[in-house]
This record gives structure tokens, C-alpha cells and sequence, in this order.
């Protein structure tokens, strides 16, 4: 499943946004993977300081997601969405944008496009 967030300027993304975060994953599964709450989520994600706040930890736990440990940096391993980001700077570069919101229309048409193939 994927969720796409886009952070307000001047916003931090700290341990409470995180958890805000986490609460509309759980929305997003219960209506489109009907019976995948009971049945349990495995909860892969890096270990940057919002994620394993205490806050957005006590909430991953309080949902029943289980929190698979992340691995120590290897040059052997890349992250599944390492190909993705290549291709959105391919897709764009040279491309001048006139506002932000313009900037986040064409990262949204990219990946919807993604999504879809």
C-alpha cells in the first residue's frame, strides 16, 4: 500500500506528525484490505528520529502493527523506493515549475503513473 504525504512548509515532521500518519495507514487498510488488521501488518519503515519516537512507536504497537527491525546501511541493499526517486528526477529535470503547487502536481502525475503500470 502506498500513502503519499506532502509536509507544509515551515512544518516538522517529528514523532506526533508520524503518529498522524500512522493513523491514516490504519484508516487506509481497514477500507481497502478488508480483514488485513486482524490478520496483522508488518510495519517496515527506517529508523529516522519520528519514527522511533516513543509517541509514533506507542501508537504503531497500540494499532497491532508489528515493527520489523531496520537493518544496518549496506552499499548491497537498496530501499524498494530507490528506483522511484531516480525516475521522478529524470521525469522533471530541466522542467521549471512556477509554485509549489505546480512542483506537487507533477510528482503526483509521475507517480500515479508509476501506481498504475
Amino acid at each position: 500500500m502506498i500513502i503519499i504525504d506532502y509536509l507544509e512548509k515551515g512544518k516538522t515532521l517529528n514523532g506526533y506528525y508520524y503518529s498522524d500518519e500512522l493513523r491514516r495507514l490504519r484508516e487506509e487498510i481497514k477500507a481497502k484490505r478488508l480483514g488485513k488488521l486482524r490478520k496483522g501488518v508488518l510495519l517496515l519503515q527506517d529508523n529516522a528520529p519520528a519514527r522511533t519516537a516513543q509517541v509514533a512507536v506507542h501508537i504503531a504497537l497500540e494499532f497491532g502493527f508489528t515493527i520489523l527491525p531496520h537493518l544496518p546501511y549496506s552499499l548491497d541493499m537498496a530501499p524498494s523506493d530507490f528506483y522511484l526517486f531516480s525516475r521522478l528526477k529524470n521525469e522533471i529535470r530541466g522542467k521549471r515549475f512556477d509554485n509549489d503547487k505546480h512542483t506537487l502536481n507533477a510528482a503526483e502525475e509521475f507517480l500515479q503513473g508509476v501506481i498504475q503500470n
